[in-house]
């Protein structure tokens, strides 16, 4: 999902992550969660792309500013048929660290992850097999 700040893009990931049961990185709820996003996830249905649902899921909310670490908060999500919500993943990170990432992204779905993105990243967002999701900032009367 791309678009500018205030569009709407965390509010649908998070409730994305309530739909589908996701672990937050930080063990409960996102700091915040939007009462937007429970309503959002009321009106939502989940449907998985493969016969099976995926075997774990994460929510992740600025994976490169993490105090932990990205390698602390991926602990245990290797492996095939993982699920990955992640809100601006790329924030405050190197472009060499950025290249790892996406690296490290192309690896997990060559084993059957999937990733839903929040992101402002061109990088991220031109991905070959990504599908951009456009959001607009709403429009005053």
């Amino acid at each position: 999902m791309a678009g500018p700040n205030g569009s709407g893009k965390s509010a649908v990931l998070e409730a994305l992550a309530l739909l589908t049961h996701c672990r937050f990185s930080n063990g409960g709820l996102p700091h915040g969660l939007s009462s937007l996003s429970r309503v959002i996830a009321e009106g939502l249905e989940a449907r998985w792309s493969t016969s099976r649902e995926p075997e774990s899921r994460l929510f992740v909310s600025y994976l490169g500013t993490s105090p932990e670490g990205s390698d602390a908060l991926l602990e245990g999500m290797d492996g095939p048929n993982r699920l990955f919500l992640l809100d601006e993943p790329e924030a405050g990170l190197h472009p060499e660290a950025s290249a790892r990432q996406v690296q490290w992204m192309y690896e997990r779905v060559a084993q059957g992850c999937q990733f839903v993105i929040a992101t402002h990243s061109m990088t991220l967002a031109s991905l070959s097999r990504a599908r951009i999701i456009r959001f607009r900032p709403e429009r005053p009367p």
